[in-house]
């Protein structure tokens, strides 16, 4: 299917109220909501080098940005694919896969669909990440929400939120471990995804 109509099921890239944000910090160096909205709107966005060379994406490809026609206006989409490396899960997932006749997965393949929703004061950004060839992934989607806006004091904010979304549940010890899992590599991952905008930023820009 099109990327406009994968995008189309998605919620819309808003910032969630049902849940806590799972990593709160500021932007500091003058950076901008206007300088990061021009970094992500790049087609050679940072997200791509960030995903192969921290998050050790192999083989990623992105589409261009596309302006989203069922979403609300000034949002934008794109789609990665990538594979990835995973945990080894404790034994007691290892002996269930096994007398499933399921070896145990080492990497994944994945689909990531972006939304970018560019607003005046906010910006916010929302992956949606579904794991494919590997017991169970078609039935999860990874939600990670990241939004950026201006504070009182005239930084920018960042605000990440995670959370997934079941359409079948597995077993309950595996559900447990894959959530803790993700949720522990969102967060580890939170601080250099951080660190990350600030540097896109070009330091004469910053400057001036």
């Amino acid at each position: 299917s099109s990327l406009l109509e994968m995008s189309a099921s998605l919620p819309s890239p808003t910032e969630p109220t049902d849940e806590g944000a799972l990593y709160i910090t500021t932007l500091d160096g003058g950076v901008t909501l206007a300088d990061l909205k021009s970094v992500l709107q790049r087609n050679d966005w940072p997200l791509d080098a960030f995903g192969r060379e921290k998050l050790k994406w192999l083989d990623l490809e992105s589409s261009s940005w596309a302006r989203s026609t069922r979403m609300p206006p000034n949002t934008w989409v794109r789609r990665s694919y990538f594979n990835m490396a995973l945990p080894r899960p404790p034994r007691t997932i290892c002996m269930m896969l096994e007398r499933l006749g399921t070896p145990v997965p080492t990497h994944t393949n994945c689909t990531a669909i972006w939304t970018l929703a560019v607003n005046d004061d906010m910006l916010v950004l929302k992956q949606e990440s579904t794991s494919h060839g590997i017991p169970g992934g078609e039935n999860l989607k990874f939600r990670e929400t990241v939004v950026l806006k201006h504070t009182a004091a005239g930084c920018v904010e960042f605000r990440k939120y995670f959370a997934t979304d079941w359409l079948k549940s597995p077993p309950y010890v595996m559900k447990a471990f894959i959530e803790k899992t993700a949720r522990d590599s969102c967060l580890k991952n939170s601080s250099r995804q951080v660190a990350m905008f600030q540097d896109s930023v070009p330091k004469a820009q910053v400057a001036s």
